[in-house]
């Protein structure tokens, strides 16, 4: 090319002018206009078998919170974790705590969770049986309200949820849900994380059902809660292989359950 001359060869934008982008719109369009500040959060220790995720106060709200965090190496990354806390922010559940602010620390993407109190780990082995069907019960009422909302959860898992210190139970892991139209189906997770143990069989198809595949794990989870006791028949129908055979929804589920 000759000096003077313009560059007829189109230019690339730099990956960074799509980061800068992205986390633009991020701050501008976040829930609230609250930024990261020095020392705002205090006591975060890190939560049981989630990596990145932090329970500790919020010094400027005085206020349990859970902070999530991600280490960011390109931009899918960075946009699945903006689909993710748009996500939490839109859903509205008493089960789910409500997404307060989304904001960068140096690199790193976060967002902060507010908790209507101190959670500790949902451990199995730990829940007392007196205990054991309520839980089970909450949990299907939070995926009832999950459904009905058009989200799928589709990573249940004990990792993944919380209780307060009033035994109250939260959904705290969203990496994985994603939203389903009318015929209730997603695409498979096998690319981006291995099937887990509560994961039912269709998970490894292309497509599937995710209205009835979160039931399936409910089942599962609550399986590993019921330890060596029978689980009730409305229980364990959810463990069905096929999933046709299994309930259409956890409303018809908890119905059951009041019936027995």
């Amino acid at each position: 090319m000759q000096r003077g001359k313009p560059d007829p060869s189109p230019r690339r934008p730099a990956q960074a002018s799509h980061w800068t982008r992205l986390w633009s719109w991020f701050q501008h369009d976040r829930p609230n206009g609250f930024a990261l500040s020095r020392g705002r959060f205090v006591d975060l220790v890190p939560f049981a078998g989630l990596r990145g995720v932090y329970v500790g106060r919020d010094r400027l709200f005085n206020q349990p919170v859970l902070v999530r965090s991600v280490t960011v190496t390109d931009l899918a990354s960075a946009t699945q974790f903006h689909f993710e806390s748009r996500l939490v922010a839109e859903i509205r559940s008493g089960y789910v705590p409500r997404l307060i602010t989304l904001a960068l620390d140096g690199n790193r993407p976060y967002h902060v969770l507010r908790l209507p109190e101190p959670v500790r780990a949902l451990e199995p082995g730990k829940v007392k049986p007196k205990d054991v069907l309520g839980l089970v019960r909450e949990l299907l009422r939070a995926l009832d309200s999950l459904h009905g909302q058009g989200v799928a959860y589709r990573n249940l898992r004990p990792a993944g949820l919380a209780r307060t210190q009033g035994g109250h139970l939260l959904l705290i892991d969203f990496a994985c849900a994603r939203r389903f139209g009318a015929d209730r189906q997603v695409t498979a997770l096998t690319r981006s994380r291995a099937v887990g143990e509560l994961d039912p069989p269709e998970v490894a198809q292309e497509r599937y059902d995710a209205v009835r595949a979160d039931l399936f794990a409910a089942g599962a989870l609550a399986r590993l809660l019921f330890r060596e006791r029978r689980l009730p028949g409305p229980l364990a129908a959810l463990l069905a292989p096929d999933p046709r055979a299994r309930p259409a929804s956890a409303r018809a589920v908890l119905a059951e359950l009041v019936k027995g």
